[in-house]
């Protein structure tokens, strides 16, 4: 899980001390070795398919997909007294997902399960502002599965790159448009456009076979 570079960093440094006036988030993990603290926590967010970027030896960058949702959080490790903490933030991002997700980091055996809602007709007024171009991202989670992939197209366009995601998810693999082909060979520079990369290279090459 962790390189080599990685492991070597971690055992000839400290986590910093808690820098003063720090707030800490509801969520934080202790122990009084800060290598078993790293461990265990990434050990579990590995199992709960967590995304992680390294900022330094003691910062991170934490980033979950559920569905339409995607969280961006922050991780800190901070070494206070006798032990060391770790101080978990949600910056943004569905906060229902982030409980969902913050129950099993904590290792709750049964967390609370939420139904998923799939909408298998559109509401009318929401056709209505489709048809009208709007491409706002709250209608996606309203679009059922009788709006085409043409009318999902518009949403490609889209400022808020989890809009993307979700658009692309809900298209059927029948397609292959420009808008697709954009995506499918972009650079990626985060993860999350990786995970759109993936998804529209696999749109396209289902649509060559057909």
């Amino acid at each position: 899980m962790w390189s080599s570079d990685e492991k070597m960093t971690s055992s000839l440094s400290h986590p910093p001390t808690v820098p003063e006036y720090w707030s800490f988030s509801n969520f934080t993990m202790t122990d009084s070795s800060a290598l078993t603290l790293k461990r265990t926590l990434f050990e579990k967010l590995h199992n709960n398919q967590v995304h992680t970027s390294k900022r330094n030896a003691w910062e991170y960058k934490l980033e979950y997909i559920e569905g339409p949702h995607y969280l961006d959080i922050d991780c800190f490790f901070f070494k206070r007294l006798e032990d060391t903490i770790v101080d978990i933030n949600l910056l943004s991002g569905d906060r229902m997902a982030w409980s969902r997700l913050k129950g099993r980091l904590k290792g709750n055996k049964t967390p609370r399960q939420f139904p998923i809602i799939i909408n298998k007709k559109t509401p009318q007024y929401v056709q209505q502002q489709i048809e009208e171009g709007i491409c706002d991202s709250s209608l996606l989670s309203q679009i059922g599965n009788d709006i085409t992939n043409t009318h999902l197209l518009p949403f490609l366009k889209s400022s808020d790159i989890n809009t993307v995601r979700v658009a692309l998810n809900k298209m059927s693999a029948s397609i292959s448009r420009p808008e697709i082909k954009f995506w499918a060979t972009k650079t990626p520079s985060n993860y999350i456009e990786r995970v759109i990369r993936k998804r529209a290279n696999a749109l396209l090459h289902a649509s060559s076979r057909l």
